[in-house]
């Protein structure tokens, strides 16, 4: 049952945090292509939302699954940490990323100037928001990338805890 557990919880972090990495690929696209912009971002809210965030607390079970088949005391500093940074990112993912997404795809479903000089035909107000929306959304990744490799870490080098 380890094993399968194992197989589960690496399974799931594949699933779980790797079309994250795809996602400043296409906002790279979004800028090049406006007019694809809301298509895009309701794309990646809907993996986010159907796939990745599911699958993300299933590896509470999987890894409920490690500690009791694999016998891993909960006292262990590198499980704490683990667990304390997994919340985080879970709460930076639903109360950072989550209502940022949901407002630049309520903007971009507005009809937008394109073309030359649409930069200055939207309202400032709205540049600002756009601005602080996307700026949310950057930090907010990063942050999830920065949890993703310091909990791999804490979990692959177990410092602080037995082998």
């Amino acid at each position: 049952m380890f094993r399968l557990s194992l197989y589960l919880h690496i399974m799931g972090a594949i699933i779980a945090f790797g079309p994250s990495f795809t996602f400043p690929i296409l906002g790279r696209y979004m800028a090049r292509e406006p007019q694809h912009r809301n298509f895009t971002l309701r794309a990646i809210e809907t993996i986010h939302l159907r796939m990745m965030f599911p699958v993300a607390l299933t590896m509470l079970v999987s890894g409920a699954g490690l500690i009791y088949f694999g016998q891993v005391d909960l006292a262990q500093p590198w499980l704490i940490a683990s667990l304390v940074i997994y919340f985080l990112a879970l709460g930076v993912g639903l109360f950072l990323q989550g209502p940022a997404m949901s407002r630049l795809i309520e903007i971009s479903s507005r009809p937008m100037p394109v073309g030359p000089g649409a930069a200055t035909a939207i309202a400032p107000e709205l540049k600002r928001e756009l601005h602080g929306l996307r700026l949310r959304t950057q930090v907010g990744r990063n942050i999830l990338a920065l949890s993703l490799f310091t909990i791999a870490a804490l979990m692959i080098w177990r410092p602080g805890g037995t082998v």
